[in-house]
């Protein structure tokens, strides 16, 4: 679990694929950014495991399913990301529950300058709409967030200087796409909502019965 609170930003060393997925090479911009293989790190938002270490550089690889809903499948070399290590159970949390499961991307239509912050406009596709709240949480290229309105077609975010400043933010103009994971719970209340209990134990029973057939 990770909490949207970006430590260091990286830089995109090497990009290559293999067998239809994909090895990253990163290497962070801080010395302090202490891994050992089998950590979780969040890239951009996206959780992937340390595969390899070699000096400061950090080894990952994406599956295609991530190569496919991300904004991986259009990564660059020397490209900046955002990075955040699993928060350890002792730590403290001071964004929000960010997963590493990237929903759907988001495309930047505007970007205005209000003194030293800027206001992101961005869009999203339909489905996603009611997973998006006026103050709620999203965490966008890991970066945790909170929406200040909704817009026609997707929401808004003010952003302060420091989180401009601190992350791959200051570099984003219109067009660029974004990695969007929405609020979990949002997941779980529409869950909730449309839970079937019948159905549910039609399907326990089904399953019961192929046990009984195959001897259990």
């Amino acid at each position: 679990m990770f909490t949207g609170l970006i430590e260091t930003t990286g830089e995109i060393k090497s990009f290559s694929l293999e067998n239809k997925s994909a090895v990253i090479e990163i290497l962070p911009k801080t010395d302090d950014f202490y891994c050992k293989i089998g950590d979780s790190v969040a890239i951009n938002g996206v959780c992937l495991t340390v595969e390899k270490i070699n000096g400061k550089q950090l080894f990952f690889r994406a599956v295609s399913e991530t190569l496919s809903k991300t904004t991986f499948n259009n990564i660059k070399i020397s490209q900046p990301v955002n990075l955040e290590r699993a928060m350890p159970a002792n730590g403290r949390f001071g964004g929000h529950i960010v997963l590493g499961h990237i929903d759907t991307v988001a495309k930047i239509e505007n970007i205005q300058n209000i003194g030293d912050s800027q206001v992101f406009s961005a869009s999203i596709k339909d489905e996603y709409f009611k997973y998006i709240a006026k103050k709620g949480s999203v965490a966008v290229d890991g970066i945790s967030l909170t929406v200040s309105d909704i817009t026609e077609n997707g929401f808004l975010l003010s952003v302060i200087p420091h989180t401009l400043k601190n992350t791959t933010l200051i570099s984003k103009k219109v067009g660029d796409l974004l990695n969007l994971e929405c609020d979990v719970f949002a997941r779980y209340v529409e869950r909730m909502l449309n839970f079937d209990e019948k159905k549910t134990i039609k399907n326990d029973e089904n399953f019961l019965e192929l046990l009984k057939g195959g001897g259990f």
